[in-house]
């Protein structure tokens, strides 16, 4: 994961999701709180994702449907692309 992506703050990386699923159809499903972490339920390509923000450790995106690593990498390079 690069360092900048890691460095983004909840609402930076809130309004980069929303940029991204208008842009380069990164689906936002919803949005869920847990104890530990934001999530944000998302879908690209037909395939689930999540991204967690924890307030520790920052944003971390994790797949859910056969991701693999390279998509992981482009997903979050298209979030990346969209912060402004």
């Amino acid at each position: 994961m690069k360092s900048e992506f890691q460095r983004l703050s909840y609402h930076a990386l809130k309004n980069a999701l929303k940029k991204a699923s208008s842009a380069y159809k990164i689906e936002i499903l919803e949005e869920v709180i847990i104890p530990e972490a934001n999530v944000f339920l998302c879908r690209y390509h037909d395939k689930r994702f999540n991204v967690y923000f924890d307030l520790a450790y920052g944003p971390e995106i994790k797949a859910v449907d056969g991701i693999d690593k390279d998509e992981l990498i482009t997903i979050e390079t298209l979030i990346h692309t969209s912060i402004g």
